[in-house]
């Protein structure tokens, strides 16, 4: 279960993050400037934030104001699942 996400993005480029998706299930939707979120709080139910453990995926979508960066070393990000840790995501 998806319990934790932190990010870093050029916020020159990118402006505000708008909102995150896990799947199609907003977990995420307070702009939040400064090219920076590290958060523990998440919308979505358990259910929705949970992947199968025999071979399940999802998605994790980030949205923001203006076009990303197309050069992945700008962003940094990881995500923290209960029970197996953090998992980084980018770049």
């Amino acid at each position: 279960m998806l319990t934790g996400l932190s990010i870093t993005w050029p916020q020159a480029t990118n402006g505000n993050l708008q909102s995150i998706k896990m799947g199609g299930t907003v977990i995420f939707n307070t702009s939040t400037g400064g090219g920076t979120l590290t958060t523990s709080s998440l919308l979505g139910t358990t259910a929705q934030r949970t992947i199968a453990a025999n071979g399940g995926t999802a998605a994790l979508t980030f949205n923001f104001q203006n076009n990303v960066d197309t050069n992945a070393n700008n962003y940094t990000g990881s995500a923290t699942f209960n029970p197996f840790g953090i998992v980084t995501d980018l770049p």
